[in-house]
């Protein structure tokens, strides 16, 4: 069975691939001019706590709308 880690490295990868090309070419990406839209992706992994048996491992990503 594979680890979430590995199994998120491929998406997280794709993500940064886009916004790398998306801030590089300076496509503007909205709807109207004063209307923006944006993503934004985390992973976030915390584990190797003294004391502690529990790991945290989170992926999230949320839309962002700007004015």
């Amino acid at each position: 069975m594979k680890r979430i880690e590995d199994a998120a490295r491929p998406l997280l990868l794709c993500l940064f691939r886009l916004a790398l090309c998306l801030l590089c070419t300076g496509i503007q990406v909205s709807a109207a001019p004063r209307l923006v839209f944006g993503l934004q992706a985390a992973y976030g992994l915390e584990n190797g706590i003294p004391r502690n048996t529990s790991h945290i491992k989170m992926l999230y990503a949320q839309p962002q709308v700007g004015i």
